[in-house]
């Protein structure tokens, strides 16, 4: 058997040689500490000891110790270098001596007894009525747990730990592999490995190997033991694809493919139905292993955590390269679906690569027709072991190719393929190379690199990934977009009608209080549509159980969903909701409605604040923002009518403008400062819309002002309410109270800057003659209460004085009154 670390530290062996000083009581003594393993206060201790060590040895041979004979025992082993003492907490083993001492307990027999008095003064306890996961205060007590399970050699406990660790609410530290590793290497005994069961030993080997394979961790010595064992003919099938593995990270493929066809199935067909498709694809027959890892994948189950475990291997995750090269809208579809899946699984390994990768999957499938201008900069990505969710991201960056990755890629590259290089994994030490060069192809310095990369492909047998996806130009994108649109709706026939479609209900009253809900609705044999039905946010979190009938703008609401997991997550289910990233999504959709009024369908317009220049008495100029802006705000929104909600992305010059005109968004300066004011409306006039009772000051495009009053109308029981409003430009913009606001108008309509001069004297007396005409049948208020109650809504008559009146109305206001359907008996 080949060592699997090299010799003990000095430290250690000096640590080891106190302990065999120590006498035999304080060797059982320090024996109870290095079990408990975590701090533990020398009382709780001398009662483990107590119900252990007396029985087993024999009153004659060791006698039972006082409380203070006990620590004083303790203190000599302190003092000897075998126990350590923090202040504040209990003593407890070095981590060097620790697994020293507990293979010396199991030797002499003593293991199991204080093992079971620590259970008995320190019972596990479960939640749920003792049928849930178990309970642990800290790490440092699972741990003890997973280390007595280990030295037990028991493979259902050790499960079992690691359900409970996913479940606890402190965070994992150490992986279940690391501390195997830990436990076997904390000196290697090759004695006492021996000791334990083949069957243990390749457990522990795989758990090793397979971290050390997603992580790019080293493991020469775990290798050289597995690779051992296979020569010697005692590596079961299941430790064997572990070994396959091994072979290919470390650059010898011919040889894993040779391993593997000699290899049984075993137990586990579906793992080796993903070996078959990654040799495959590593030797460049893509439909094949496309075929070998859908197989595998319909094995392992369809639920979302079956689909995500299955992911638990570098040979999985070269499925997405696969998919990505084959490139067929269905396998484009697929590998979005599982992207998806590794993006919302919390801890899985490739989590941190999916990101990139999604992107990438969206560009190529036509998703998308343009990349982000730039990305973030090296730090912000894992690239710190040369493991494969580091080469994903490497690949993702560079396939993107946009921005300024050029100039900090390479450096951590450079690291990545020494680091592969030292810890002897060959295969992604090509790799890493190999992008290197390219991205430094034509610098002298890199051209090493080529050589590098060629001379390990060549003993390898391995095909290049850095041509899987080929980089396009922005116009090749848009090309491509458009040739998957048409793949996509090609197979629809022309006549066909959707059945069901996604409409969606707005309760509105302020920025802290709303509410958005999806509603699914189908279309009758009548022709119409339903009121439909609510579905549950969590179908937009599921690539599974996503409606296949979204649009693309639906597709941008959804999204705008957020998940909240609870503090004690399994103490309660996740809530969902929409961020407010979801208003400005809704911009434009055609089928928004109030959730108090379903029938009644509402325009979502995308606005900008307005800078408002009153003149005020005293010979003063007031400027305000409307609305107010402060600086948590980052999209705002508001009713602008009964039907229409005017949403405004802030952006850092909208929270400047308002930083400077004061906390309460109001700044008053003296009529004198007219002309610095019309400077300051200059400069602005490109950000904010403005109203101004001084004029505009900017060389925008004059338009003439419509005064046209224009009639709002929403259902009221048998009647209407009536909201009054002028629009100054009828293609755009905001609306204003007839008569009221700023005579000068600025502001963005169909993407132009427009200026234009309202005539308030005529927008008011266009909306008197509205109100109050002499033709008016309806009970209506005079001008002057109507002007102090605004901006509420009026309630009109009963259904035929309703449509009396607007029969009357519509000619006062022109064709451009809004107009609902209305249930209306005449």
């Amino acid at each position: 058997m080949k060592r699997m670390t090299a010799d003990p530290s000095v430290h250690q062996q000096n640590l080891q040689a106190a302990y065999r000083r120590l006498t035999e009581v304080q060797r059982t003594i320090v024996q109870v500490f290095a079990i408990f393993y975590e701090p533990v206060s020398r009382v709780n201790a001398g009662k483990c000891w107590s119900m252990a060590i007396p029985p087993w040895a024999g009153s004659q041979r060791i006698k039972p110790l006082t409380a203070s004979q006990f620590s004083a025992q303790v203190t000599k082993a302190i003092q000897q270098g075998t126990l350590t003492q923090a202040q504040g907490l209990g003593p407890n083993c070095p981590e060097l001596l620790v697994d020293i001492v507990v293979r010396d307990a199991i030797a002499l027999g003593t293991f199991e007894l204080i093992v079971d008095a620590i259970h008995r003064q320190f019972p596990l306890k479960r939640r749920y009525n003792s049928h849930g996961p178990r309970t642990f205060v800290q790490e440092t007590a699972w741990l003890r747990e997973l280390r007595i399970a280990v030295y037990r050699e028991d493979q259902v406990a050790i499960d079992e730990l690691r359900e409970d660790a996913d479940q606890a609410y402190w965070k994992l530290t150490q992986s279940v592999p690391t501390v195997i590793e830990q436990i076997i290497n904390n000196p290697f005994d090759a004695a006492w490995f021996e000791t334990l069961s083949l069957e243990f030993r390749q457990y522990g080997l795989r758990l090793t190997l397979a971290e050390a394979g997603r992580t790019g961790a080293a493991a020469d010595n775990a290798f050289e033991t597995v690779e051992e064992l296979y020569q010697d003919g005692k590596l079961d099938p299941e430790t064997t694809l572990t070994y396959v593995e091994q072979l290919w990270l470390r650059g010898h493929l011919r040889e894993a493919s040779g391993v593997l066809s000699a290899t049984p199935v075993g137990e586990q067909p579906g793992k080796y139905l993903a070996w078959q498709g990654a040799i495959a694809f590593l030797t460049g027959q893509t439909d094949e292993a496309i075929a070998h890892f859908r197989a595998s994948l319909k094995q392992a189950g369809k639920s979302k955590a079956a689909q995500a475990s299955w992911f638990d291997s570098p040979a999985t995750a070269l499925f997405f390269l696969a998919l990505l090269e084959r490139g067929q809208p269905e396998d484009y579809q697929q590998a979005m679906a599982c992207c998806q899946n590794l993006k919302s699984s919390q801890s899985h390994w490739l989590r941190s690569s999916m990101p990139l990768l999604e992107r990438v999957i969206q560009v190529q499938g036509g998703l998308v027709s343009k990349v982000p201008e730039r990305l973030r900069q090296g730090e912000d990505y894992f690239l710190r072991s040369p493991g494969i969710p580091s080469l994903l991201q490497a690949y993702g960056i560079f396939w993107l190719n946009t921005g300024n990755f050029r100039s900090w890629l390479p450096d951590y590259l450079t690291r990545l393929y020494r680091e592969a290089a030292r810890l002897d994994y060959g295969w992604l030490a090509m790799e890493f190379a190999a992008l290197l060069f390219h991205l430094g192809e034509g610098v002298e310095e890199y051209d090493i690199y080529a050589e590098l990369a060629d001379a390990l492909r060549e003993e390898c047998g391995s095909r290049p990934l850095l041509d899987i996806v080929q980089i396009q130009e922005p116009w090749e994108l848009s090309l491509n977009a458009l040739g998957q649109l048409t793949k996509a709706i090609a197979p629809q026939s022309p006549a066909a009608k959707p059945v069901l479609r996604l409409a969606w209900r707005l309760q509105f009253s302020s920025m802290d209080y709303w509410h958005l809900t999806p509603v699914e609705q189908k279309l009758s044999t009548k022709g119409g549509w339903t009121k439909g039905k609510q579905i549950s946010l969590k179908r937009f979190t599921s690539p599974r159980d996503m409606p296949t009938y979204l649009t693309d703008h639906d597709r941008q609401i959804v999204a705008n969903l957020e998940v909240e997991h609870p503090q004690y997550y399994y103490y309660g289910s996740p809530s969902y909701s929409f961020g407010e990233g979801a208003l400005l999504a809704l911009v434009g959709h055609p089928l928004v409605f109030w959730a108090d009024m379903p029938d009644v369908r509402i325009n979502i317009v995308a606005g900008e604040p307005e800078l408002v220049v009153k003149q005020i008495w005293g010979d003063r100029l007031r400027l305000s923002l409307s609305p107010e802006i402060h600086t948590h705000n980052y999209t705002l929104a508001f009713k602008e009518t009964p039907t229409r909600l005017k949403v405004i992305a802030v952006s850092d010059d909208h929270r400047r403008i308002a930083q400077l005109l004061a906390p309460s968004n109001r700044l008053e300066v003296p009529a004198h400062a007219q002309d610095q004011v019309l400077k300051a409306i200059t400069a602005i006039s490109s950000l904010i819309t403005i109203q101004s009772d001084i004029g505009g000051g900017v060389a925008a495009a004059a338009v003439p002002a419509d005064a046209t009053p224009r009639v709002h109308l929403l259902p009221a029981g048998d009647g209407l309410k009536v909201s009054l409003l002028t629009h100054p430009f009828p293609e755009g913009g905001s609306y204003y109270r007839p008569g009221e606001g700023g005579k000068t108008v600025i502001a963005k309509v169909d993407g132009q800057r427009l200026q234009t001069e309202r005539d308030l004297k005529a927008e008011k007396q266009q909306a008197k003659e509205v109100w109050c005409g002499p033709n008016w049948v309806c009970p209506a208020p005079s001008w002057t209460s109507l002007a102090k109650c605004w901006p509420s809504c009026w309630t009109m008559g009963t259904k035929p004085s309703c449509l009396a009146s607007l029969l009357i109305t519509s000619p006062f206001c022109g064709s451009t009154w809004i107009a609902r359907r209305l249930p209306i008996n005449t």
